[in-house]
């Protein structure tokens, strides 16, 4: 099969540069490939008296792309280096009640708010809300 230079240009601007680092390979890995990594664990809390239910989230649940600015290791140097975001969280448990209750209350100072500026849309109103939870 015959392919003129152009249509070799073309082909070769769409294959993948594997990127290099001392002399060696590393594969391109799509960023939606690369797992999370953590775990959940229900706790008691009792605070001197005060007993609530609690959940610990632990591990590497988030990922950091950023750029190297290294033209030697990619082509751009831009998002090419992937790095753990290892994290921990401690939060209280809530029930479905009291998430209805909180989103009640929310709405109720949101419709309040907007109706302090009835002469501006809502989204300029938005501008301005700061009583958020």
């Amino acid at each position: 099969m015959f392919v003129d230079v152009a249509q070799m240009r073309i082909l070769m601007a769409y294959q993948p540069i594997e990127p290099m680092m001392d002399g060696v390979g590393y594969p391109k890995v799509n960023t939606g490939e690369i797992p999370r990594a953590y775990v959940t664990v229900d706790i008691s809390i009792d605070n001197n008296g005060d007993k609530y239910e609690a959940m610990i989230l632990a591990g590497v649940a988030t990922r950091h792309i950023s750029s190297s600015g290294d033209t030697s290791l990619s082509v751009s140097g831009k998002n090419d280096t992937i790095s753990p975001g290892v994290s921990w969280w401690l939060f209280k448990k809530v029930s479905q009640e009291e998430i209805e209750r909180r989103a009640k209350e929310k709405a109720q100072r949101w419709d309040a708010h907007v109706a302090r500026y009835p002469h501006r849309p809502a989204w300029v109103a938005a501008l301005t809300f700061r009583d958020v939870e």
